[in-house]
Order: structure tokens, then sequence, then C-alpha cells
């Protein structure tokens, strides 16, 4: 068939193209915001309702134009993944992002998908819809360890939009004792703290949970006195707090124990964990952190107390969500 059109010069031009059909997959059950599949020069993934809108400002038409024609001949299966955040669309098409977080204003917030086609043979297969959880803005007002008014009830924490709480607080509870050899928490801790935090949820769907996680110095009777993870200098151990003593961070085999907690404080539905304390040792918190995102991934959260070392943390912000300095979060 012939296909006109304007050139890059302005011009009216004309081309033969294959004939395969017009087809198409609505996005929100609205005509306008129709991903198009089809043969036109302008390839697949074009969202003619809006490239065509004049109304709208001249880069959203341009954002909802292909940035380049990455359909199969027909006759082949095209692959599209086709994502929608918001009023952001992005769309993939055998591999190429032909179109990336382009904005369609005034898209329904909700709606039906619906695969279209104007009576031209088309068919559609392997169709996957998975629900993309709520992107959380970044929080305004943050309880760390425990409410100013002294209420630490589940609606006092959801009345905050970044919580941090202690094990204690979400009923979780060590699997071994002495404590200091625990690896994680008992599986029905973790129930208990899973549904603590989904009600802060359903208080306050936006809320941020992180739980603290205890490392930096253990109480005394968390382990024995001649145990290998404490930190000595010239054979003592090194106190922290009256009660306390420091845990030596350069040992693999401790700081492997605290990733498994990590991994174990996950599994309570929390967003992160909070490390307390940092300090200037770049070599064993690189490794450290490395481990842990491994293990945990990079959407769980992590958030470390630099205590009075303002700005001398640089080494562990790859790794890192944010800091809490002593005046600040940041």
């Amino acid at each position: 068939m012939l296909f006109r059109s304007v050139g890059a010069d302005g011009q009216p031009k004309q081309e033969e193209v294959l004939n395969g059909g017009d087809s198409g997959i609505y996005l929100r059950g609205s005509s306008k915001s129709q991903v198009n599949i089809w043969c036109w020069p302008v390839g697949s993934g074009e969202v003619y309702g809006y490239r065509t809108d004049r109304r709208l400002p001249p880069e959203v038409r341009a954002a909802v134009t292909p940035k380049k024609r990455a359909d199969k001949p027909v006759g082949q299966w095209n692959r599209f993944i086709i994502t929608m955040r918001g009023d952001r669309l992005t769309v993939n098409l055998n591999g190429e992002t032909v179109i990336e977080n382009a904005q369609l204003p005034g898209v329904p917030a909700r709606g039906p998908l619906a695969l279209q086609h104007h009576g031209d043979p088309i068919e559609f297969a392997n169709l996957f819809i998975r629900e993309l959880p709520i992107q959380k803005p970044a929080p305004r007002i943050a309880m760390l360890w425990s409410s100013v008014r002294g209420d630490s009830s589940l609606e006092a924490m959801a009345k905050h939009d970044l919580v941090m709480v202690g094990q204690r607080t979400l009923g979780l509870k060590l699997n071994q004792q002495p404590a200091g050899l625990a690896d994680g928490f008992t599986p029905e801790s973790i129930e208990v703290a899973r549904a603590k935090v989904k009600r802060i949820r359903e208080l306050n769907p936006g809320v941020l949970i992180l739980g603290d996680l205890l490392f930096y110095e253990y109480p005394d009777k968390w382990l024995p006195e001649e145990h290998a993870w404490w930190l000595r200098k010239d054979g003592k151990r090194q106190q922290f707090w009256p009660g306390t003593h420091r845990m030596n961070w350069y040992d693999p085999a401790y700081r492997r124990q605290v990733v498994r907690q990590t991994v174990s404080l996950k599994q309570s539905g929390v967003d992160g964990a909070f490390y307390d304390n940092l300090r200037e040792e770049p070599e064993p918190w690189i490794a450290f952190l490395k481990e842990v995102r491994e293990n945990v991934g990079d959407d769980f959260l992590i958030l470390a107390n630099s205590g009075y070392s303002v700005g001398r943390h640089d080494f562990a912000a790859p790794y890192l969500n944010g800091f809490i300095d002593r005046k600040s979060v940041v």
C-alpha cells in the first residue's frame, strides 16, 4: 500500500509499504493511549492519539514517537514489554526500547487493557500482566526508634512516613541463645512482625518501615567473653557503652552473620534495615554492603547512622539509601 506522510524537510512524501494490517493495545481502556502495532514507517509502539494531537506540547508528541523501527518482518512474532507507571509509558519492542518514560497527559488512572484490530488477520500469544508496586515518595515525617509522644502503638507509628523500629517493637525474637550466635529470627516471630507491618501499611499505605539491627556492639551477656567476634586491643575487649563491647567488624565470619540477620529481617516484610553505627572503615564496610546487596537486592532500603563523622563516608554511598547523622537524615 502507499503511505503518505511529511518528510523531515516539511514536504509531502509517499512510499510503498507492505500491508501487514493495523492493530494495537489499548492502555486503561482508552483508544487515545493505544500502543500501535502496524507496518507504518514510524514503527510499532507509537501512540497515535498523542503523537497526532496538535494541542499537546511538542515534547509530549515527540516522546510517544518510536526512537527507531524495531518491528520484525510481517509473519514473524513481535514481543512487546509495555510498562505504565502513573501517566508514564515505556515500550520495549523485540529487545529495543522504542518509547521511554513518555508522559501521557490525561490518561485514566485505571482501566482495562484491550486488544484492537481493524479486521486484519492478527494473533496474540503469551500475554502476561503484572501489577507494579506503588513507588513511594520521599518521607516527610520520620519516627526513629520511638515516637516523641511516647506512644509506641501501631496507630502512632502509622502517623509517620518513615518508621525505624527495634526488633522487640516488631515482635521479632532471635533464633539462638546466647543471642550473639543468632543468625536470624524465629519463624513464629517473623509472622508476628509481618502482621504488625501489614497493619501499619493498612493505616498508612505510603509508609516506609525500617528494622534496626544491633551489630556494632553487643551486650556482654550475648557472647562468652572468650569468643572470637569481640573486638580486642592488646588482648582486651573494647568497651562501647557500659555493659557492652564492640564487635570485630573485620572478621568475615561475623559480617556474614549480620548479612544472614539482614536477610531474616527482610522476611518480616519491612522495607529496609537500619545499621547503627557506620564508622570510617572502608574495607570491611564495602565488603559487607556488597554481600548484603547480593542477598537482599537493590529494592531493600539501607539506612546507616554516621554519628558525628559527617561527610566522611562517601565510600559507602553507592550501597546505601541514606545516612543519619547527629542532626539530620540525608
